[in-house]
């Protein structure tokens, strides 16, 4: 199993662990816990935005990082960096209290822990790097019932 597979599976096991957590202390009349992970629609966008719970969020252990202008282009950690499984290369951006977006980017190269971009986002965004797979699980519906 490769890391991204790794992390993405991981993903459905904090998100059940989660639901089936939340599910064992209800009580009769209590409302359903609230799901780990809501797709909303992103105005002007084609993809959803992803919005953790709190729990969800604390459990992730969702951290970001700022991309930076470099000669030649954008640089953001290749922690940011993810790929579809059509392979294309993505990373997430923080687009609101525990909410984010997936971005398109385009990789001219990397360079150790760094991936310089032709295309992405703007300089100062925060991408985030350590939860980008779970996001991406939580995107595509790894780990629900």
């Amino acid at each position: 199993m490769t890391p991204g597979r790794f992390r993405v599976v991981r993903l459905g096991a904090i998100l059940a662990t989660l639901v089936t957590s939340a599910g064992c202390s209800r009580h009769e009349g209590d409302s359903p816990p609230a799901p780990p992970a809501v797709l909303d629609p992103a105005p002007g966008a084609v993809l959803p935005t992803v919005k953790l719970s709190e729990s969800a969020f604390e459990a992730v252990r969702v951290r970001t990082d700022q991309v930076r202008t470099a000669s030649g282009g954008m640089v953001i950690p290749t922690a940011a960096v993810i790929y579809s499984p059509d392979g294309a290369a993505w990373t997430y951006v923080a687009v609101g209290p525990r909410s984010y977006l997936r971005h398109a980017i385009v990789i001219v190269r990397v360079i150790g822990t760094e991936a310089l971009l032709s295309s992405g986002p703007a300089a100062g965004t925060a991408v985030v790097t350590i939860g980008a797979p779970e996001l991406l699980g939580a995107e595509y519906g790894v780990g629900e019932e």
